[in-house]
């Protein structure tokens, strides 16, 4: 299917009310999924900085 067919599709589906939206998730918090999401992001970043900073100091003594 190409990317605009999709998007049609997309733009003409129904949007679903917040009650329906609730009754589809079956009680899952997305807002709390979200928060955890951006958590475990920003501690992997924080990691990928550090391990990066390590190698450059391993590689370039000089620094």
């Amino acid at each position: 299917m190409s990317v605009d067919k999709l998007q049609q599709n997309t733009q003409s589906q129904e949007q679903l009310s917040d009650e329906q939206l609730e009754g589809v998730a079956g009680g899952v918090d997305f807002d709390q999924l979200r928060r955890e999401n951006l958590d475990k992001d920003a501690v992997d970043f924080d990691q990928l900085r550090r391990e990066n900073l390590e190698k450059d100091a391993v590689a370039d003594p000089a620094q």
